[in-house]
């Protein structure tokens, strides 16, 4: 299995953050899960890719 590096985390979390802000308003709306779930959802996702991002700035490794 290949290493997985922090960018390789970041990448997947800016990913996963593209598809929370596309799904996450349509299950509010469906009444599937509540606006501040998604809210909150949403940012510890965009703080963990900022973190990923900074190690990347960095030159960090895990």
């Amino acid at each position: 299995m290949t290493d997985i590096t922090p960018k390789m985390k970041h990448a997947a979390a800016l990913r996963e953050l593209r598809m929370r802000r596309k799904v996450y308003p349509r299950q509010v709306k469906a009444r599937r899960m509540k606006q501040a779930d998604a809210d909150h959802e949403i940012a510890v996702m965009q703080a963990i890719a900022e973190d990923y991002a900074e190690r990347d700035l960095l030159g960090g490794t895990d």
